[in-house]
């Protein structure tokens, strides 16, 4: 079941650049940023330091 919430966004140019991006890849902006959150829980993200 699909659930709705809603976010403040702290970056324009971050925000921006994800909209770019699911558009890019056929997803809704929602979708593209929980598949990151999924794939960051799965150890599939790389964090530079």
């Amino acid at each position: 079941m699909a659930r709705k919430t809603t976010i403040e966004v702290v970056d324009e140019e971050l925000w921006a650049w994800a909209q770019y991006r699911a558009k890019v890849l056929g997803m809704k902006t929602s979708q593209y940023i929980f598949t990151l959150i999924r794939k960051d829980r799965e150890g599939k993200v790389v964090w530079k330091q």
